[in-house]
């Protein structure tokens, strides 16, 4: 009977764990899942969308006819419904559950609604102020690289002399032996 009871405890013992586990992995994939929502889900990547098809447009005027069956093409191969357990995935694997609450919760805030909306114009002024600043500084990227693509030049130019030089030795060393 004591055999019973202890062999009864253990095997609570081991299954606590698992059990323990599996609503902890819930809670944190549900966490994940209100996060998403959180971020307008659906709702972003109708406006992802729409700011790809403005950028197409932007570095290509001429494809105005086309984006229409652009924008009908992208909705097909990657709707909501398939890229959503995606970015749950993303989430949950970037963010630990109570991460998630806190940005879900910040989410749900005027400031976090207005975080989201302005999200890709800021990345948008970020990048052409980078833009700007790359292009100020041009010629001297163009300049750095050429000196780089010299001296990678100059080193591939003395290791085949060197292999060169190596072999004709070697060459001479075996010849010398037979």
């Amino acid at each position: 009977m004591r055999h019973l009871a202890c062999a009864c405890l253990l095997a609570l013992c081991l299954a606590s764990p698992v059990a323990a586990a599996e609503p902890a992995a819930d809670s944190h994939r549900a966490a994940a899942e209100a996060c998403v929502a959180a971020l307008g889900g659906a709702e972003m990547q109708a406006k992802l969308i729409d700011d790809t098809m403005g950028f197409i447009l932007q570095q290509n005027p001429d494809l105005e006819p086309f984006i229409d069956v652009m924008t009908a093409f992208f909705e097909r191969v990657m709707p909501w419904s398939a890229l959503e357990p995606k970015y749950v995935e993303m989430y949950e694997a970037a963010f630990t559950e109570p991460e998630l609450k806190d940005i879900t919760a910040f989410l749900g805030t005027a400031s976090g609604h207005k975080y989201v909306e302005m999200g890709t114009t800021l990345l948008d002024q970020t990048a052409q102020f980078a833009n700007a600043i790359l292009m100020e500084h041009a010629v001297e990227l163009q300049e750095v690289i050429m000196t780089r693509a010299m001296e990678l030049e100059a080193d591939a130019m003395a290791e085949a002399g060197a292999d060169s030089t190596g072999d004709a030795a070697a060459d001479s060393t075996s010849t010398g032996h037979e």
